[in-house]
């Protein structure tokens, strides 16, 4: 059986329970195994960078998701040099996670820009 990932990126400055609860209806409406809450380095869509350290936000994360058995920290895009490209994100955690079926969990800011052309790098074509 393929194993559902959903990749939930995010500053996550801080991580609030509008971040679980969308995590929670995309891991039972949409039928995930796991959600990976990771943290990015620096969003190349955002013009500053956290206001805490990325162990301070990593914390708040492990924290947000104590008891939840669905939901991970997973440090993958805070382990690539900056910035944040989705495209290295999904290749990293294709090799980290072999055979498994990836999905993209985002908030509203990041479709919008996502969907308006000014995304550049973000996830170009392979």
């Amino acid at each position: 059986m393929t194993v559902k990932l959903c990749i939930f990126g995010g500053s996550f400055d801080p991580v609030h329970e509008g971040h679980v609860c969308v995590a929670e209806h995309a891991r039972k409406y949409c039928g995930m195994d796991r959600v990976l809450f990771m943290p990015c380095s620096l969003s190349p869509l955002k013009e500053q960078a956290p206001s805490v350290t990325d162990d301070q936000r990593c914390r708040m994360i492990e924290l947000a998701l104590q008891g939840l058995d669905w939901a991970v920290l997973d440090r993958t895009d805070l382990e690539l040099p900056p910035p944040s490209w989705s495209w290295r994100v999904a290749e990293r955690t294709a090799e980290r996670y072999p055979g498994a079926e990836l999905f993209w969990l985002m908030g509203k800011d990041q479709w919008i820009l996502w969907n308006s052309g000014d995304a550049g790098n973000i996830c170009p074509a392979w």
